[in-house]
């Protein structure tokens, strides 16, 4: 009989090698949280309603998908899951089905008017269509001296390094560009705005990076020799949330997996040819080389590494109100004006009433809590997004995403370090792997690699 494998933890990458071992049909324990199954990704119940935790899509395609290298090859990072984005849109179709729903094309509402996405999609023709001529033809102007520069992809040219967002948009897309389309979102989100955020982690806020030719040939010429191709899916009904249970389901189904609910890890002991982790609730467990995907400040705790981060604080307010007349046809908008306190909006949120709706809405980083619900529902009136009646559901602020700035990699970084200095023979998932390794296709894409490897 093959020997039995050990998971730990309710991240997305612990549930995929589970799901991934127990499809082939390998005997495996899965000692997963009582509480905190898909960490980041899940939904909050409120009664009959499930809520989702601001923008929880799927990013199943590109532009260029080419056939995916094998597995062993996956380098975790940032964008280490680029290469198998067709294994990561077939296994997530197998899990799903037809409750994978394509959202309709992302907006933005600058000046109060609703005009197409180029934040997610990274497609700049509408942007630049929307524009007044005498912006358009500034924003040209100071690409062009941008590329004369710079050369054509700019600062992208090479390393990012620490260089900030700030200093990359404004050398790439110039002065007006930086002005109107970036700094509004970034001070937004953090309070020293794009000079709190990583040039390369600028997703981790949403925010693109453009080449300086691209925006000149799109704000000059109305064409562009790139243009991106990029689609977005929800689980309909429960959002992201569906995604979750469907995979926790998955697990619970295979006959070869065992499904064991533990406390939070506590302690790493490692002896030869085994490693015993131990947990607040009591329960401890010997087992050779185990995958663990808990949350890095659990694992580095458990393993006495010094680890804290500084953390965004995100104020959300959930709005409930009639199809018709709360944001009809738009999955998702970010609002762009200044004034506006709404960040974005999004879907994926349930309701039992028939012809209601409910968004969630992000809100600016320094909103009082109190605050948030009126806000919300003002800067939705604002952006035109809602016309008729609205209440509020529930809001909340925490402190939840790390700064993605370059003290955050830094402190990262170092205890990923100390702890491979601890030599504690364990096959690490999520965030841990490496800083930045934790969205939701880069766990996809270790669960199943861990998987591969362990059969």
């Amino acid at each position: 009989m093959a020997e039995r494998r050990v998971v730990v933890g309710g991240t997305i990458a612990a549930l995929v090698a589970a799901d991934a071992l127990g499809a082939a049909g390998t005997p495996t324990r899965l000692l997963a949280p009582a509480n905190g199954l898909g960490r980041g990704f899940t939904s909050i119940p409120d009664g009959e309603r499930r809520l989702s935790l601001g923008v929880r899509l799927l990013e199943l395609s590109y532009e260029d998908d080419p056939a995916p290298p094998p597995l062993s090859a996956y380098a975790p990072g940032l964008d280490g899951h680029r290469p198998y984005a067709r294994t990561i849109r077939r296994w997530t179709e197998q899990l799903l089905g037809e409750h994978l729903r394509e959202i309709a094309p992302p907006r933005v509402v600058v000046d109060g008017r609703l005009v197409d996405d180029y934040l997610f999609t990274v497609d700049l023709l509408p942007l630049a269509t929307a524009a007044a001529p005498a912006e358009r033809e500034r924003i040209a102007a100071e690409a062009e001296a941008a590329t004369a520069r710079g050369g054509s992809a700019g600062v992208l040219s090479t390393e990012l390094g620490e260089t900030t967002l700030a200093t990359a948009s404004l050398a790439n897309h110039g002065q007006t560009f930086h002005d109107r389309f970036i700094e509004p979102l970034a001070r937004k989100f953090v309070a020293r705005g794009s000079s709190s955020i990583l040039a390369a982690w600028r997703r981790k806020a949403w925010l693109p990076l453009f080449w300086p030719e691209t925006v000149a040939e799109a704000f000059s010429t109305g064409s562009v020799r790139f243009r991106p191709r990029r689609t977005f899916h929800e689980v309909a009904p429960g959002g992201v949330g569906g995604f979750v249970d469907a995979l926790v389901a998955r697990v619970r189904s295979h006959a070869s997996v065992e499904f064991v609910q533990v406390g939070k890890l506590t302690a790493i002991e490692s002896r030869p040819r085994a490693v015993t982790l131990r947990f607040d609730d009591g329960h401890a467990e010997r087992a050779a080389r185990p995958a663990v995907g808990v949350p890095p400040a659990e694992l580095y705790a458990a393993a006495a590494v010094p680890f804290e981060l500084a953390r965004m604080r995100t104020v959300l307010a959930w709005i409930e109100g009639d199809r018709e007349t709360l944001a009809p046809g738009v999955d998702l908008a970010h609002v762009l004006d200044p004034g506006n306190p709404v960040v974005r909006f999004s879907g994926g949120s349930t309701t039992p009433a028939p012809g209601r709706r409910i968004v969630c809405v992000e809100l600016r980083h320094d909103l009082p809590q109190q605050d948030a619900a009126a806000a919300a529902i003002a800067g939705l009136r604002e952006a035109g997004v809602l016309t008729g009646e609205a209440e509020a559901v529930r809001a909340s602020a925490a402190q939840m995403l790390p700064v993605p700035d370059g003290a955050t990699r830094a402190q990262m970084t170092a205890a990923a370090v100390a702890f491979a200095a601890r030599g504690h023979d364990l096959r690490l998932l999520g965030a841990a792997v490496a800083p930045g390794a934790d969205s939701l296709n880069e766990q996809i894409v270790q669960g199943l690699q861990a998987a591969e490897e362990l059969r």
